[in-house]
């Protein structure tokens, strides 16, 4: 999912409505992505999503990865990702009897590495979360908390040598690519960012200095068709078919 989110960054088999980034259906809401492509100066991937109605299903990659997602009724439980037939990153979802996310997990197997966030839903809408780091068996090892709002993330740390860190967002009012993915909107915080994931962020500023930012054109539907990411002086270019 992190690929996927961090190009959508949390794309399978070619789905059965490939599109094109100017073309789509007649209604907002019945707008997936379908394919993403995306560079980095130096290499290309092309990311294709297949979907069972709105619900994601998995992903085929062209740098020979692909995923496959579990749905429990409407909520994503489980996001792996493979090479080959070799599970390489297990990621697991647990939710309360709301459908609120409590528990996100993150297996990397090849490292041997895991991380855990535990998320406490507030009632002024932000999200406090505790991080936990260890290994694939076990993630209890504290690392820091914070709070996630609509337009900025906040990150605490017990040790006094490592200050309270903000990273601030803005936005366009534009459709994000992934928003009518059946819940996505559950878990679009996962690992922190924020809460906003019906809109596109254009800046992202990291204690008030500028750490990347984004130039999008979009179809007539006001979905991204393009977009132009810079971040630390690398460009990134992004381009997304429905």
């Amino acid at each position: 999912m992190k690929k996927l989110l961090y190009l959508f960054s949390f794309a399978a088999i070619v789905s059965s409505c490939t599109g094109n980034n100017d073309d789509g259906p007649s209604a907002t809401e019945d707008f997936l992505i379908k394919k993403i492509v995306f560079n980095d100066g130096e290499t290309t991937i092309t990311s294709k999503i297949s979907y069972n109605d709105h619900k994601i299903t998995g992903t085929v990659d062209s740098d020979g990865t692909h995923t496959v997602v579990t749905y429990t009724g409407d909520l994503i439980t489980k996001w792996e990702s493979f090479f080959g037939n070799q599970v390489v990153e297990r990621e697991t979802f647990e939710y309360n009897a709301q459908g609120q996310l409590t528990t996100y997990t993150d297996i990397e197997f090849e490292d041997g590495y895991g991380e855990k966030f535990e998320y406490t839903h507030n009632s002024d809408g932000t999200i406090s979360f505790d991080r936990f780091y260890g290994d694939a068996n076990a993630q209890d090892t504290f690392e820091f908390s914070g709070r996630i709002y609509a337009d900025k993330l906040e990150q605490y740390s017990t040790d006094p040598d490592l200050p309270t860190t903000t990273t601030t967002y803005v936005f366009d009012s534009k459709n994000n690519p992934f928003m009518n993915i059946t819940g996505y909107g559950k878990i679009a915080f996962a690992a922190g960012q924020n809460l906003n994931y019906m809109n596109n962020i254009v800046e992202e500023r990291y204690n008030g200095t500028l750490y990347n930012s984004s130039t999008f054109t979009y179809n007539s539907h006001d979905f991204p068709v393009t977009e132009t990411e810079t971040e630390e002086g690398e460009t990134y270019t992004t381009k997304y078919f429905y």
